[in-house]
Formats: structure tokens, C-alpha cells, sequence
């Protein structure tokens, strides 16, 4: 990478992590439970997280998110990611990235909401046999742990124009 590439980068770190919550008003939101890096850590019966994260820079926020159950991410208040996660995924894991302006440095609140971890139906160890099964099953949270890996970083070029954005004031039809 270039040196003027990655000048205009800064990382953006999560400053605030909470407990896993039934309900977006659950005083769990409230709790902090402190990040762990970039894996922060989701709770077997947590379906609701908050967080912060410190931006550094005005221009586009990027964020890298990898995470083994289904997820919404709020950002400000914006529903900004909506990815399913169903057990025949081969991955088992969501990898999404999320492009969204900032139009000064500071504090992003964001909110997360997970589903259940994917698992297979029951009818398949009923009907279907297999010698492996058990030890696939048991080595599935060592290798996709139970964590919302989320990496981010500012830049301050301003973001890409969507297709679906509204028009500049001098386009034409």
C-alpha cells in the first residue's frame, strides 16, 4: 500500500461493549462488559448488544464483521446490515462489510442483534447416520467461537456514491 493510501486510514477501535440482552430495553444494554480486541464475546442467551465505537476521523467508516449467528447492526440508530444464517451455510459464519458516512470524528453508538447459533435438524441424527457428526459438532465452537469479530477503520475520503442514492442537485434526468 502506498504511503498517501494509508495516511487518510485511521483505526477505529470499540470502546464500549454491554452484556447480552432479551430486549432492547433490557438494563443489560447498560451493562459493559469490556472488549476483548476485536471479538466480543456474545452470551448463549444474549440477543441484543450495545456498543460504541471512537471514530477519528470525518469521511467513511468501514467496518469488518464476522460473527457465527445471524445479524443486524444498527449504526446511529440506522439499520445498516440485516444477514440471515441458516445450518446448511456452508461457511456457518456471516463475513459482511459495512460502508457509512461520517461527517465528524467522535463516538458511533451501535446496536447488535443476533439470532440462535445455526444447528441442524434433528431428524438428520435420527435418519442419517454419519461417524464423523459428533466430533464435527463438538469441534464447531473451537473453530467458529461464540464472538462478534469487528474490526473498523476511518478514512477520510469521502464514500463512494450508491446507485441508489439520491441524485446530485446538478444531475439530469
Amino acid at each position: 500500500m502506498n504511503k498517501s493510501r494509508s495516511a487518510d486510514r485511521h483505526a477505529v477501535p470499540v470502546t464500549a461493549w454491554s452484556r447480552g440482552a432479551a430486549s432492547v430495553t433490557d438494563p443489560l444494554l447498560r451493562e459493559r462488559a469490556a472488549p476483548a480486541g476485536a471479538a466480543l464475546p456474545l452470551e448463549p442467551e444474549g440477543r441484543f448488544y450495545a456498543g460504541r465505537l471512537r471514530v477519528p476521523a470525518a469521511g467513511t467508516l468501514v467496518l469488518d464483521l464476522r460473527c457465527p449467528r445471524p445479524l443486524r447492526l444498527w449504526l446511529d440508530g440506522r439499520l445498516v446490515l440485516d444477514e440471515p444464517l441458516f445450518w446448511r451455510h456452508f461457511l456457518r459464519e456471516v463475513r459482511a462489510a459495512v460502508l457509512a458516512p461520517r461527517n465528524a470524528a467522535g463516538e458511533a453508538e451501535f446496536l447488535v442483534e443476533v439470532g440462535p447459533r445455526p444447528i441442524h435438524p434433528t431428524h438428520i441424527d435420527r435418519d442419517c447416520p454419519s461417524r464423523n457428526r459428533e466430533r464435527v459438532i463438538t469441534s464447531l465452537p473451537r473453530v467458529y467461537p461464540d464472538a462478534l469479530e469487528l474490526r473498523g477503520r476511518a478514512s477520510a475520503r469521502p464514500p463512494p456514491r450508491c446507485a441508489s442514492g439520491p441524485p446530485s442537485s446538478g444531475a439530469t434526468a
